[in-house]
């Protein structure tokens, strides 16, 4: 009986040395970390995320993720605050805070091209119209926001001047808002743009068309979380991207996570948007380029001089991301 704790010493030296990589990093033996992750929007941007939760991804990866909707004027501030650990906010707020002198850093990014298509009320046929007009925001600086004033500068008018910009707090606000016909128009994507498109609203500027690199969804976290809890981010990451990885191969599951979040059963309207989002927007694995954040910097650096200085190689650590790619959780 003596013997046995030496023999179980060796078999378990063994079995770290030999054999190749584990698919992930090991997780503890004890009870699962807990972390209180924050999503901006009801979008399918977040897809990956959602899935890895309710695959149980994260629960084999050795996480007890509490996934939480913290609007977007909100998600900086808890994150800083400790409240939440990790982030879902648009590229936009990370570069925010992150020139602004906040301990953030960018770990992926969910949405590496523009997703946005601009839609006008039924009635308006082009740009001139615009011209005293309302447009629908989520909060100012956010990714919408920034693609509306692309949208705008695009269509040949001074986002400053010729509009009103109205910022409503959430993506399904500004749809809310369309239909009711307090902004006449704004930048929309799927699922949401079907609903607009029912009711006569119609796109003058297709921004998704070019694939324009940009970062409308991104998980953010600090880098003071980093140094005292890598291996948990690492093991995040790896969630992540065994999460685009199951959206891409089961469009059954994905879809029925998607309605699950969207409180939507309406198969002919998440059915697309799923669709959309798997096939046309999500990469994997999600890396981070500067360029991707590059749009965000023209616009708030316009009336940020930190933004537009910033070096954008400093935003982003894709590290996690080859750790996962490497040991083929992309696949």
């Amino acid at each position: 009986m003596r013997r046995l704790p030496i023999l179980v010493a060796l078999g378990v030296l063994i079995s770290a040395c030999g054999g190749g990589a584990p698919a992930t990093p090991a997780a503890s033996a004890g009870p699962k970390v807990h972390l209180s992750v924050s999503y901006s929007n009801l979008v399918p941007d977040n897809l990956p995320v959602w899935i890895a939760k309710e695959a149980g991804i994260f629960d084999r990866n050795g996480l007890d993720v509490e996934l939480t909707l913290v609007n977007s004027t909100q998600g900086i501030p808890s994150l800083l605050s400790g409240e939440v650990q990790l982030a879902d906010i648009g590229g936009s707020e990370a570069l925010s805070a992150a020139s602004g002198g906040a301990d953030v850093v960018v770990l992926a990014n969910l949405t590496p091209v523009t997703p946005y298509l601009f839609y006008v009320a039924p009635g308006i046929t082009d740009a001139t119209q615009l011209k005293g007009k309302k447009v629908g925001s989520t909060s100012p600086g956010g990714s919408a926001d920034i693609a509306n004033k692309l949208a705008l500068k695009r269509l040949g008018l001074d986002p400053a001047k010729d509009v009103t910009v109205v910022n409503l707090g959430s993506v399904a606000n500004v749809t809310a808002g369309l239909l009711a016909g307090s902004v006449q128009a704004s930048v929309s994507h799927p699922p949401d743009s079907a609903q607009l498109e029912a009711k006569g609203f119609h796109p003058i500027l297709d921004l998704a068309k070019d694939k324009t690199p940009f970062a409308s969804v991104t998980v953010l976290t600090r880098k003071s979380f980093i140094a005292t809890s890598k291996a948990t981010v690492q093991r995040f990451v790896d969630s992540v991207v065994e999460g685009i990885a199951r959206e891409k191969k089961d469009r059954a599951f994905g879809l029925q996570v998607l309605e699950k979040y969207m409180k939507s059963t309406d198969d002919a309207l998440m059915g697309p948007a799923f669709d959309y989002y798997a096939k046309e927007v999500v990469q994997q694995p999600p890396y981070c380029a500067a360029n991707q954040f590059q749009p965000s910097q023209e616009v708030l650096g316009a009336i940020n001089e930190k933004a537009k200085s910033f070096d954008l190689t400093k935003l982003y650590d894709n590290s996690f991301l080859k750790s996962a790619a490497d040991r083929g959780l992309a696949k």
